[in-house]
């Protein structure tokens, strides 16, 4: 079982909108997985991917202050803003990593003559 982090504290923001002060508009996010399975080491296997995500801030009905932002409200805005079918490829994109790292289908190796 793999079990899903994002990280969406790192955000860029408008400095004055309209009304509003410190809209966030973009987002650079991480989502992190980790498996319940260990390696040799003992240590868990992990991937991540990160990017960006742009919001819209067009319509504005439910301002937070930015003091008031927390990382799960941002998170869930990143979520939306990229729909349940791209955030279901991040994570099947992972789980492969991850399935990959615990049974991998290549290596490195060298000659030696």
């Amino acid at each position: 079982m793999v079990t899903f982090n994002w990280d969406c504290s790192t955000v860029e923001v408008i400095l004055a909108e309209g009304n509003y002060d410190d809209v966030v508009y973009n987002v650079e996010w991480i989502l992190t997985g980790t498996s319940d399975q260990v390696d040799s080491n003992g240590d868990l296997y992990t991937a991540f991917i990160e990017g960006q995500q742009i919001l819209d801030t067009s319509s504005i009905t439910d301002f937070v202050p930015f003091a008031d932002l927390t990382n799960a409200m941002v998170t869930q805005w990143v979520i939306d803003a990229m729909g349940a079918e791209q955030v279901s490829i991040l994570e099947s994109n992972i789980q492969n990593n991850i399935y990959i790292q615990i049974n991998p289908i290549s290596a490195v190796m060298k000659i030696n003559n």
